[in-house]
């Protein structure tokens, strides 16, 4: 099922646009009983027609039009159908009326809009004959005018003092109070301008995707059905004095849900709606003006502060509804390139509200699932069973990624695997039944997945990064992520890319850096102290500076003041847990006398064989297990990781860091 779009562009030329307020064909002149319905009054239709100023793009206001004088629209040329008998297409409830010269992808396009409508729409009454002129109209750059063909007054409608357009009327009370067939017979009469931007090539015709230079015929054609269906109030600006129904006569349906809000602000009227009296023609060009349709639905007019001749009162407002937003559809300005292809729920809500029945849209799908894959995500889920409207047709599966559509398919399956998604950027799933009737709501209100590469990191790259910085303490630049990536896409794992990590000479320093805390203050590093100092010899500052600071601090103050032999008396004991032989003390002594400073000499001491040796998995330990985890092991985290490094040496204890839920929750894209 495809359907059209909106109503009119706003050129960066000025344009004439031609938009209906009001349309008929009424030979008959006046209001007029009918032979079916003695009880009803039929009021014709009128026309109103806009302008924009070719020189300037100022707004001229047109007048209202008896459809029996169409000289303002059309000038002196025939109007193409006009007395000529129709061919007819058919589309659900509307029949489209057209003559033969009218080319045959501007029909397709018209019934391409029907479609939207009778998907739409559950008409149960007469079918809703549409008459489709193809025909040059009194500028190059005029869209188009519809309308309905009159309106109806009567008992037996649900309000009286009210005229319904034709097509509602006649679906209210179950007979065609007009007459069966094309022409004057018809409810709506839909004027398109063959000649759109001089020769008609202003109009994209015959594709679902216009050029951005070209209206979409399609869409204006949608657009402009809405008005005759009855998207259309009755007052209008005649020589400077605002009137309001135009003719003194009964307000149309759609005048009877118009109001002024009390309290407006980005998210809509969040005051009270005030409905107006259409006698009262104080307020219509206060731009605070809205229709309060049924359920939760209060749409924005347009009404400007200067009245605006078939486009006030009669759309939606351009500034709260824009370009492309899904309530667009009935806005005054429709820009090249635009796109709309169905009814969207604010329409359907203005359509109930005036009285139109809507289709039986199914319930939406249940249990929806996303699973994440590489550059695709998966979504599951169980179609439902319907009661009453009509079957589904397909399960539409969309998904959305920071407000815009990035994947959407149609499926009769129980899941599908949309493809082609960024690994890393997460998408929000809407998974909704699909059948004549429409969408249902969403079924997956929450659900989202982010596809990945290489779970839990996006892609193979981002897994690389976060290697070298956790293990080596470093931002890898591309010659490093690269050759890591390439070996992770074929097959390499990560434990073994973090065990190969451990052996970096860049570790070793980190791994000097604990020594020293574990040699001069005979503790552990904090969380705190330990990060900083990595950080220092990250940027080049050179061990001995860190192990003279380190002489200086505080806590190790007990040094400062002694001899040099009381000096290394407590560096054997502090760093290596013993006492000094004799040889090994003169020989340090010696040194010392001779100017070595007491740092180099804590820093020796720290990296001998021995230390290292009785250190190590404990270091190890402190360094992976800090890194990788990302927090400060607990005691018996520690043992354990210990026991494991002793047993298995570092590389090992990397690997299996590498696996760990943390270490893996840590980096999971969210």
């Amino acid at each position: 099922m495809t359907s059209p779009r909106r109503h009119r562009w706003w050129p960066s030329l000025p344009a004439l646009l031609a938009v209906v307020a009001l349309a008929a064909i009424d030979p008959a002149g006046a209001a007029s009983g009918t032979e079916s319905d003695p009880a009803v009054d039929r009021t014709p239709g009128r026309l109103v027609i806009d302008t924009v100023d070719e020189t300037g793009g100022t707004t001229a206001h047109g007048g209202a039009l008896e459809i029996t004088d169409l000289t303002a629209l059309v000038g002196d040329t025939p109007v193409a159908g006009a007395g000529l008998a129709s061919l007819t297409a058919a589309t659900g409830p509307f029949v489209l009326c057209h003559d033969a010269s009218i080319p045959g992808a501007v029909v397709a396009d018209a019934i391409d809009a029907l479609d939207g409508w009778a998907a739409a729409l559950d008409v149960q009454g007469p079918a809703i004959h549409v008459q489709l002129y193809w025909t040059p109209l009194s500028s190059a750059s005029a869209l188009g005018a519809a309308g309905p063909v009159g309106f109806i007054t009567g008992p037996r409608l649900p309000r009286s003092d009210t005229r319904y357009p034709m097509a509602l009327a006649n679906e209210l009370l179950g007979s065609d109070l007009n007459g069966v067939g094309c022409g004057a017979a018809a409810e709506i009469a839909v004027y398109l301008n063959s000649t759109a931007g001089g020769d008609g090539s202003l109009w994209s015709i015959g594709t679902d995707t216009p050029a951005n230079d070209r209206v979409d015929l399609s869409m204006v054609m949608m657009h402009e059905v809405g008005h005759g269906l009855g998207v259309v109030a009755s007052a209008s600006d005649v020589g400077g004095t605002m009137r309001w129904p135009v003719d003194g006569g009964a307000p149309y349906v759609f005048d009877r849900s118009i109001a002024v809000c009390s309290t407006e602000s980005s998210a809509g009227c969040t005051g009270s709606l005030t409905t107006l009296t259409p006698s009262d023609t104080a307020d219509v060009e206060s731009g605070r003006i809205w229709f309060g349709a049924v359920g939760a639905h209060r749409l924005e007019l347009y009404a400007p502060s200067i009245w605006n001749a078939g486009s006030s009162l009669s759309h939606l407002d351009e500034s709260r509804y824009p370009r492309n937003s899904r309530h667009g559809l009935m806005t005054p300005f429709l820009q090249r390139g635009e796109v709309f292809t169905r009814v969207d729920s604010a329409l359907e809500a203005v359509m109930q509200s005036l009285g139109w029945r809507l289709q039986t849209a199914p319930p939406p799908p249940s249990g929806v699932t996303a699973t994440r894959g590489n550059g695709s995500v998966t979504v599951a889920f169980t179609a439902p069973a319907l009661s009453t409207g009509s079957p589904t047709s397909a399960v539409r599966v969309r998904l959305w990624s920071q407000g815009v559509l990035v994947s959407q398919a149609d499926t009769v399956a129980s899941s599908v695997t949309l493809p082609g998604l960024v690994n890393g950027r997460r998408v929000d799933v809407d998974v909704r039944s699909v059948n004549s009737g429409g969408e249902s709501v969403s079924g997956a209100v929450g659900v989202s997945a982010i596809p990945l590469e290489l779970p839990p990191f996006a892609t193979a790259e981002s897994a690389a990064r976060a290697l070298w910085s956790d293990v080596v303490g470093v931002v890898a630049s591309d010659a490093e992520v690269a050759p890591m990536a390439a070996r992770l896409r074929a097959g390499s794992t990560v434990a073994s890319e973090a065990s190969a990590l451990a052996s970096d000479p860049r570790v070793t320093r980190r791994l000097q850096v604990i020594r020293l805390y574990l040699g001069f203050f005979e503790r552990d590093p904090d969380p705190v102290g330990l990060t900083y100092w990595f950080d220092v010899v990250r940027r080049g500052v050179a061990l001995d500076v860190v192990a003279s600071s380190f002489a200086i601090a505080a806590e190790f103050d007990t040094t400062r003041s002694v001899t040099n032999g009381a000096f290394l008396d407590a560096a054997y004991r502090r760093i290596l847990g013993r006492d000094p032989d004799p040889d090994g003390h003169r020989y340090w002594v010696a040194q010392l006398d001779r100017g070595l400073d007491r740092g180099q000499v804590l820093i020796l001491f720290a990296e001998s064989a021995e230390h290292v040796a009785a250190t190590q998995a404990h270091a190890d330990s402190i360094l992976l297990g800090f890194s990788m985890l990302g927090r400060w092991p607990t005691p018996t985290e520690f043992a354990e990781l210990e026991t494991m490094a002793a047993a298995a040496g570092r590389p090992a204890l990397a690997a299996s860091l590498a696996t760990h839920p943390e270490f893996l929750a840590r980096h999971e894209v969210r």
